[in-house]
């Protein structure tokens, strides 16, 4: 087992420490499928920070990805952002991946698509000295082609795979960043400007302390919600690390609704300043990088992740306690009109009236609700 708390693979740093959730995730074919996640911190590059997810699929497949947490090069999300996963089979619990190289495509400029490898090219394709020991140092048990490793005679035997135990998470992880981030990072400092060239998904941001003050002053209405705590609800009797469907209604809602909205989590019912440490204590690390994972991660598997990166911004405000306890803020934009009504865990849809969240009564109040929504977001 790996027990540093880090690894560093060049300029970076990969936590090994990781998230852990149940859930239905998208597999390489394109299907839903339950699987576990394990979700992986890795910065220290130029003040990047990117996210890596390996999921395993219940069907013995896996895959390894890039997630949509990101601080960094628009260049490499665009290249790795759902795009040159690692793609993991298990049998006999070993676990395998072939071991391919970020290659320009000729149709498409700055686009890259992985490529078959050598053996001896290991080290000049991936630019890390020795790569075959570093990759054993972290769990890997073979390098070889799929031809020595498995008997394989299909078209396929040339190429070259790495196996680890299925139970090493950490052995997948460091094959992706080697094998996919790290060449794509050298080609990046041949590319003019790229690499200044920043984007941030998924907001991990301190908010101004003036901003939240002009929010309180409001009353909660359609676009302004107050909460004490995302896990814990007296009216639900729930508490714990999961969020409540109080809070998902809400979002799901604001969704629904027709201007940009706020949630406001560590806010009591008076308009008080409480924050969320409480809700901290029901997290295994107990820190704002961990409740931003779960909270994002429960809407990614709600919603899908082109939702959430689009209209949903997950920020905190300092009362005072920095990120020891902060109030979270959930900033919403509406879906467009033309999407299909955004719905819970339960399958039903919610709209926001007044200050309250509902749902529509009949099939006719539903109706009359999308023609009013088209109207207002037409406008």
């Amino acid at each position: 087992m790996i027990q540093e708390e880090s690894i560093q693979i060049g300029a970076f740093r990969l936590r090994t420490e990781n998230y852990q959730e149940e859930g239905i995730f998208t597999s390489a074919r394109n299907e839903e499928m339950k699987g576990v996640s394990y979700s992986f911190i890795l910065d220290g590059a130029s003040n990047y920070s990117f996210v890596i997810k390996l999921i395993q699929f219940e069907d013995s497949t896996a895959s390894v990805g890039l997630d949509g947490l990101y601080t960094g090069p628009r260049f490499i999300y665009s290249n790795l952002y759902s795009r040159l996963r690692l793609g993991i089979s298990t049998n006999n619990h070993i676990s395998s991946a072939e071991i391919r190289v970020p290659k320009l495509s000729k149709n498409k400029a700055n686009r890259f698509t992985a490529h078959k490898v050598t053996k001896e090219e290991l080290d000049s394709s991936f630019r890390v000295n020795n790569v075959e020991e570093f990759l054993r140092s972290y769990g890997v048990k073979d390098i070889d082609t799929k031809e020595v490793l498995f008997n394989d005679a299909s078209n396929r035997k040339g190429y070259i795979a790495a196996t680890w135990d299925e139970r090493n998470v950490i052995s997948p992880i460091v094959l992706f960043v080697v094998t996919r981030l790290v060449p794509l990072m050298h080609e990046l400092l041949n590319i003019p400007n790229a690499k200044d060239d920043v984007v941030f998904y998924g907001p991990n941001k301190t908010l101004n302390n003036l901003t939240l003050n002009s929010l309180l002053v409001k009353d909660e209405n359609s676009d302004l919600e107050f909460k004490s705590s995302m896990f814990f609800s007296h009216d639900e009797k729930t508490y714990g690390d999961s969020v409540t469907h109080d809070i998902e209604r809400t979002v799901v809602g604001m969704l629904n609704g027709v201007t940009s909205a706020h949630l406001l989590i560590g806010i009591g019912s008076d308009g008080s300043k409480l924050g969320v440490s409480n809700d901290f204590k029901y997290l295994k690390k107990q820190n704002w990088d961990d409740y931003l994972l779960k909270v994002r991660n429960h809407f990614i598997n709600l919603l899908g992740i082109g939702i959430v990166t689009t209209n949903i911004n997950i920020g905190w405000h300092d009362i005072g306690e920095g990120i020891e306890n902060p109030v979270v803020d959930i900033s919403i934009q509406p879906i467009p009109y033309d999407f299909d009504l955004v719905k819970d865990r339960n399958g039903h849809v919610w709209i926001r009236t007044l200050n309250a969240t509902q749902r529509p009564h009949t099939k006719d109040e539903y109706e009359e609700y999308l023609n009013l929504r088209k109207i207002s977001l037409n406008n």
